[in-house]
């Protein structure tokens, strides 16, 4: 877990420094290259982030010509949303360092195990797209965030992890 988040926090830096973008914007970029002409709550229900959280990343991809807006209709709550061809020049920039640390290995992988890792991503989102359990005090506060150290993390009795 800990080489994960130091892979993020390294990545979250060159996202910012080469790409002007935060994770979270580039998770709507990738999402919308996929599926194209998203409305504003599908593609938040696919980053899975609030309307609210949507509507400050699209204007601010908006801003740098990333996405555009378009209103659908006489509602102007119904707003369809497009990746631009300069946000698919940006997205396809911020995959490369992924892209060089990951193929060479993933080729070696026979076509069932890239399989099995797969679902077994897949199933650990799924497990946590519960937020109602994530956000529960009972989960992240208190009592049951204390987690007993191994011997070998050096931790003291009782000291949290999260």
């Amino acid at each position: 877990m800990r080489r994960i988040r130091r892979l993020l926090y390294k990545y979250s830096i060159y996202l910012k420094k080469n790409c002007g973008l935060t994770t979270s914007q580039l998770l709507c970029l990738r999402a919308l290259q996929r599926e194209p002409d998203l409305s504003l709550s599908q593609l938040g229900r696919r980053v899975y982030h609030r309307p609210g959280t949507m509507t400050g990343i699209i204007d601010r991809l908006e801003a740098k010509g990333l996405v555009s807006r378009q209103r659908l209709g006489s509602d102007r709550r119904l707003i369809q949303i497009t990746i631009t061809g300069h946000g698919r020049n940006v997205v396809d920039k911020a995959f490369q360092p992924l892209r060089r640390l990951l193929e060479p290995e993933l080729s070696n992988l026979s076509p069932d195990e890239k399989e099995t890792i797969t679902q077994s991503l897949e199933r650990l989102l799924w497990l946590m797209q519960d937020e109602k359990g994530f956000e529960s005090p009972e989960i992240f506060d208190g009592e049951a965030a204390r987690v007993p150290p191994r011997k070998d993390e050096g931790l003291s009795t009782g000291e949290k992890v999260i």
